[in-house]
């Protein structure tokens, strides 16, 4: 943990500040998880309908003029629980909290308060945003679990949206993401946050999956890699096995298909997920999606040397195409390329052809 957070953007230029009064004291909190557990808790469950942000204005409309106390925050968490209009009003406190100087755990408990009240909103972005600005400056294991459990619950949200656009993500002059994108943010900064918490192998996982479906596969790989380095043998380590050997076999058709180093990788990445106990049918099945990966991919690439052979014609290479061609037919019959090859086989060779 770093003395200074900002992981992704810069905390102090998150909030904009507007005109508020008064001075901000506040001594002690009660916790996240306190007297109002449902205020507290960020849950799966659809958030409040979406509304516009108010304009600076509205602030001083609401006259919150007296200095931001405990009494404020335990309002404020209360006004939460209610519609739009309400949650806007809590923000209006935890940011007049801020304005006025807001620091140590009262800033904290303002940039929370501030994250809960966007995500109610449903602006999964903006809520992500302000919780990594209130993690605490010393390392808090208590604390930092509870907001790295409240991250990947956005995390997953924001990986619902898929490639479509997130809404607030192009604010500042920055560059609009995708649903994917964001996702694999925020679960980069679960990571960053606390490596050695109960979250943090999940969280590459999950960036490496996200990373995959967005078409990012360089990057996807390196996060992968980075599970599989960093926590060898654990059960996250081994399921995310077949989706990196997928996604070998994705990248590598336009490097040349799976061979070497490469493929030699592939299945003993695929190897060690068989390891794993108490296994279900679900995993198994993905275990058997990136078999047929590598072998489709394996088969391909030997085909296209087939084909080479045969186009470039003479006793040699008649003889080369023969041999690969039966080399396919043999190893991987079900594969599309195995089939193919039976087709090429019968065509240049006769059916049987002294196979």
């Amino acid at each position: 943990m770093t003395p200074e957070r900002g992981y992704i953007f810069n905390r102090n230029n998150f909030l904009t500040a507007t005109a508020l009064l008064g001075t901000c004291a506040v001594s002690a909190f009660i916790p996240l998880i306190a007297a109002e557990p449902e205020a507290a808790n960020i849950s799966k469950t659809a958030p409040v309908e979406a509304a516009p942000a108010p304009k600076p204005a509205a602030v001083s409309e609401r006259k919150v003029t007296q200095p931001a106390s405990e009494y404020y925050y335990i309002s404020a968490k209360k006004l939460e629980l209610n519609g739009p209009e309400a949650v806007r009003d809590a923000m209006a406190i935890y940011r007049m909290a801020l304005h006025n100087g807001a620091t140590n755990r009262a800033k904290e408990e303002a940039y929370l308060g501030l994250g809960r009240c966007e995500y109610r909103l449903g602006n999964y972005w903006r809520s992500f945003k302000a919780i990594e600005s209130s993690f605490p400056q010393e390392f808090d294991s208590t604390q930092t679990n509870l907001r790295s459990r409240m991250e990947m619950i956005l995390g997953g949200l924001l990986e619902q949206l898929g490639n479509n656009p997130v809404k607030g993500s192009a604010e500042d002059g920055e560059k609009e993401l995708s649903g994917y994108q964001a996702a694999a943010l925020v679960y980069q900064a679960v990571n960053y946050n606390d490596p050695k918490s109960g979250f943090a192998r999940e969280a590459l996982r999950s960036k490496g999956r996200c990373l995959l479906k967005s078409g990012e596969y360089d990057e996807a790989e390196k996060a992968y890699y980075t599970l599989l380095n960093s926590y060898p043998g654990s059960k996250e380590a081994l399921e995310a096995g077949p989706e990196l050997v997928e996604l070998k076999a994705l990248k590598s058709k336009n490097e040349g298909g799976l061979r070497g180093k490469t493929l030699d990788d592939a299945v003993n990445i695929l190897r060690q997920a068989e390891t794993m106990p108490d296994t279900n049918e679900a995993f198994k099945e993905k275990i058997g999606k990136a078999k047929t990966a590598v072998q489709e991919n394996v088969a391909e690439t030997k085909l296209k040397e087939a084909k080479y052979y045969l186009k470039r014609g003479g006793k040699k290479s008649e003889v080369a195409a023969r041999f690969i061609l039966s080399d396919i037919i043999k190893l991987y019959p079900q594969t599309k390329a195995g089939k193919e090859a039976e087709e090429l086989f019968t065509k240049y060779y006769g059916k049987n052809g002294g196979r």
